[in-house]
């Protein structure tokens, strides 16, 4: 077994799922994928984002970067990137499942 970057770090083949791709940590993580070799399919709320993030990883290779708009927030949302992503591909090897909202809370509600 090699410990070297090139192959410790070597996604070549594999077909992986990032949600919230479109910005932030997570367009990051879509990147190294991508360098790194793997199909990545990208998920988040903004297509205009995704379609941008998708051109610069698809120009940058040697991966590919697919995106679908999805709103995570909701059950329906979640299901429908399900359907979407078994329409592409039969398995998935990695997910990175790091959408997200976040809210306030106040001290009071803990009591």
């Amino acid at each position: 077994m090699s410990l070297s970057s090139g192959k410790l770090f070597d996604v070549s083949g594999k077909i992986a799922v990032v949600t919230g791709g479109g910005s932030g940590l997570r367009t990051m993580m879509a990147t190294a994928l991508v360098k790194n070799g793997a199909r990545v399919i990208i998920a988040f709320r903004k297509e205009k984002a995704l379609k941008q993030v998708a051109d610069t990883l698809n120009k940058a290779g040697p991966g590919k970067c697919e995106y679908v708009v999805a709103d995570l927030s909701t059950k329906a949302g979640c299901d429908g990137l399900a359907a979407d992503v078994k329409k592409r591909t039969d398995k998935i090897h990695i997910l990175i499942n790091n959408s997200g909202t976040y809210m306030i809370l106040s001290y009071d509600q803990f009591q």
